[in-house]
């Protein structure tokens, strides 16, 4: 299906419509063609187990509606205090042969054009929109000897606004 149409979008968002109905125990947040998985348990070992039941249900519904799941890009994070020790997790996905595919643990995400950490901190946010402005500076620092004052100070205001948006 072509994404570059209007109704492509539609028609796949429709056909997977119910992957939240996979599991009762997952939060699903699915945008565009990305869908993002969420659980919370105060134990990290039944969170663990959780976590592989319920994602070998996941990759059940997307055998059956001939989904791939793409394993490069699939990953989990477990968000925590800065208090607890920082533990190891076995996460991984089943397949139907019996293989498993072993999902590796980030410390932080970008979800949604924001740059979440396992402490819910903003440093890394901080340090990716920092380093977005200084490069967005450097553009702009290069092309100040091509435009007029007027479309120096547009150009600035419309990258910086983009950026902080």
């Amino acid at each position: 299906m072509e994404f570059h149409s209007t109704l492509g979008p539609l028609l796949f968002l429709i056909y997977i419509n119910d992957l939240p109905n996979c599991s009762d125990k997952l939060s699903f947040k699915i945008f565009a063609d990305d869908a993002n998985v969420f659980a919370s348990e105060s134990n990290l070992k039944t969170l663990e187990a959780l976590m592989n039941s319920e994602l070998e249900k996941v990759k059940e519904w997307c055998d059956v509606n001939k989904l791939s799941t793409n394993m490069s890009k699939t990953n989990f994070m477990i968000i925590k205090s800065t208090r607890k020790k920082d533990m190891p997790v076995n996460t991984q996905i089943r397949n139907s042969d019996g293989t498993s595919h072993p999902l590796v643990r980030k410390n932080h995400i970008k979800y949604l054009g924001v740059m979440i950490d396992d402490c819910v901190s903003w440093k890394y946010h901080i340090s990716y929109i920092c380093s977005q402005i200084s490069r967005n500076i450097g553009i702009i620092s290069k092309l100040r000897h091509y435009c007029t004052y007027q479309k120096s100070n547009l150009s600035k205001f419309t990258i910086t606004s983009f950026i902080l948006i």
